[in-house]
């Protein structure tokens, strides 16, 4: 199942499914005119939180839609994803965690202000760069809390999986402590995360690190390859990363691959340049920068 959050009038938007038709269904709307159960989710989290409970109410919802097509188009509870504009699919994140590996092999990670988050098809400003590189990845959204945990807990805190590009000024990889300061730094300018435009539940995406990902600028293919670890990979960093960090229930943990691998997915891009990373058929996620 492919969640996402509507953006509508809420601050925190509704909560809603992409459906294989394209098409978007708005969870907080379709109870009510479906006369289904009583419980109304009230974000793409509390979903994931309340476990196979919440999986299985929000397959009800989608099953109900199917019958009720026509009313639902009505009332504006499913409209198409071209015309349903979004929000990224985790309304503010309480931690937003990149874990990488540098060039000598050892592992670093860094934290992205969730003011950085933004959703599908929107226009980020470079904020007077000249150009920004593009570094695409699959993150774990955690549907449960996670601290000093085992292999097996990290796994099961795992509940679904995004897209994100982390977006920077094209600078050398650092070497210094000063050197990682700067690197972090500007990372964090408004903008710089485009998320989403969905969260794909680990049931339907088990395996993102075996997935082939086509990077396009402008419409045209500008890379191919794999843009994540595998996932015993992530599991793993995620396991040691948890031995400090304290995680929530919508955190978002990214792992890139390799900074000096020859097949790096980064991008070099420019102003008023479209920029779009598709996995499949499973998401593709975009943007458009602007000076």
């Amino acid at each position: 199942m492919k969640l996402v959050t509507i953006d509508a009038r809420e601050v925190a938007g509704r909560p809603g499914v992409l459906l294989d038709s394209g098409q978007v269904l708005d969870l907080s709307a379709a109870p009510g005119s479906l006369e289904s159960s009583q419980w109304i989710p009230q974000s793409t989290i509390s979903i994931l939180a309340a476990g196979e409970r919440g999986l299985e109410h929000a397959l009800g919802l989608v099953a109900l839609a199917d019958a009720g097509r026509d009313k639902l188009k009505q009332i504006g509870a499913l409209t198409s994803l071209s015309g349903t504009p979004l929000m990224t699919p985790v309304r503010r994140p309480g931690l937003i965690l990149i874990s990488h590996k540098m060039g000598n092999g050892v592992p670093a990670s860094f934290i992205k202000s969730p003011n950085t988050a933004v959703g599908h098809a929107v226009k980020v400003s470079m904020h007077g760069q000249p150009a920004l590189v593009a570094n695409p990845m699959f993150a774990a959204v955690l549907g449960k809390p996670l601290y000093q945990g085992s292999e097996d807990t990290a796994e099961a805190a795992i509940c679904a999986w995004t897209l994100i590009t982390d977006l920077a000024p094209d600078i050398p990889e650092p070497e210094t402590a000063d050197d990682w300061r700067n690197y972090v730094a500007v990372r964090q300018f408004p903008g710089s995360l485009p998320m989403g435009p969905a969260l794909i539940t680990k049931d339907e995406l088990a395996e993102p690190g075996e997935l082939i990902a086509h990077a396009r600028i402008n419409g045209v293919e500008s890379w191919s390859g794999i843009i994540c670890p595998p996932a015993s990979e992530c599991v793993a960093r995620l396991t040691e990363l948890s031995q400090h960090y304290a995680f929530s229930p919508g955190d978002v943990i990214a792992f890139a691959t390799a900074m000096d691998s020859v097949s790096s997915p980064r991008q070099v891009l420019k102003p008023k340049d479209l920029y779009s990373i598709a996995v499949g058929s499973v998401m593709e996620l975009g943007f458009e920068l602007s000076a």
